[in-house]
């Protein structure tokens, strides 16, 4: 069955359909939510909410889309955690714990970190393409933007990346100086 069926039955409020979507979509949809927000309940969280959007608003999708809608609200909503986080003055960007298997060893742990550093509009197609391994068409089509932008944004998360790896790199040398 290809999408387009798929899609039809969910409009038609098909439990099968709407559970065959979660199957295939829950764990990728996870581990993307993670790399934007770090906290394993809250990814999990989110990602219920991004399920629970398409339940109440499959009539306005469109069949060949139905991938790039998900993760549009997932991270709309990871956006909004970080905006309301931020207003209510608890953003921190210590993690509570890390995935298990996704961020175990410390090149991991250190890539998230360095993610949490990115600005809003570079985190996302940055995760997409370096974490989740998306084609740049893939991500345009996503976000709504020219695959261009979308370079632009990777390559530019990228030189800030790099940027912030050189400033902690020189941090890290002037404390082994310190002592």
């Amino acid at each position: 069955m290809g999408m387009e069926g798929l899609v039809e039955r969910l409009k038609r409020r098909d439990e099968k359909a709407f559970e065959a979507v979660m199957g295939h979509y829950k764990d990728p949809l996870f581990r993307f939510l993670l790399s934007m927000v770090g906290k394993s309940d809250l990814a999990e969280e989110l990602t219920q909410e991004t399920f629970v959007r398409l339940y109440f608003h499959v009539n306005s999708l469109k069949s060949d889309f139905l991938k790039a809608w998900l993760y549009r609200v997932a991270g709309n909503l990871a956006r909004q955690e970080f905006r309301k986080r931020k207003l209510l003055g608890f953003f921190s960007f210590e993690r509570e714990e890390e995935a298990p298997g996704v961020m175990g060893d410390e090149e991991a742990i250190n890539l998230r970190r360095m993610i949490d550093t990115l600005p809003g509009p570079y985190r996302v197609p940055f995760v997409l393409k370096e974490v989740e391994e998306w084609s740049f068409e893939e991500i345009a089509e996503t976000l709504g933007k020219p695959v261009g932008t979308v370079k632009s944004l990777v390559s530019r998360a990228r030189e800030k990346l790099k940027g912030s790896e050189k400033r902690e790199n020189i941090h890290e040398r002037e404390e082994s100086h310190e002592e």
